[in-house]
């Protein structure tokens, strides 16, 4: 399955999708990157120019204590977005690295930007499946 066919059918899921939409997700550009297990995709205190959607294997997001150690906030899987705040984040105050061998496709804050002021509703889209990624831990920490 193609990288956008992986995030089409998650945010489908919660948002609806017409073909136009589909048809901008399919122009986006995308760079395939492999990662070997443990290797960090982004670092905390990183400033990042694109994003990136889980196509195979498990990611993690955490923070770096000041002791070194790793505070796990969250593991994704293919179609999850572990990055999506980095559209919104001078700096990454989070990390992300593979959990195994996994591959994600990196997309360009430029060209997700421009997607969302043509094509609103994956704006929308890529807004709310942050809402439902940051709501995970509330619903069990209550």
């Amino acid at each position: 399955m193609a990288p956008i066919d992986i995030l089409l059918r998650k945010l489908k899921y919660h948002s609806p999708i017409d073909p136009a939409d589909v048809a901008a997700l399919r122009r986006l550009r995308c760079e395939i990157r492999e990662l070997a297990s443990g290797e960090e995709f982004i670092r905390q205190g990183d400033r990042p120019k694109a994003a990136a959607i889980v196509v195979e294997g498990v990611l993690a997001r955490y923070h770096t204590l000041q002791a070194g150690a790793r505070q796990y906030l969250a593991l994704h899987h293919p179609g999850d977005w572990p990055d999506a705040q980095s559209l919104f984040l001078q700096q990454m105050d989070h990390s992300v690295c593979a959990m195994g061998r996994a591959v994600v496709c990196s997309i360009s804050h430029e060209q997700l930007m421009k997607t969302f002021a043509e094509r609103p509703t994956i704006g929308f889209a890529v807004w709310r499946e942050t809402l439902i990624d940051a709501a995970i831990p509330r619903k069990y920490h209550q």
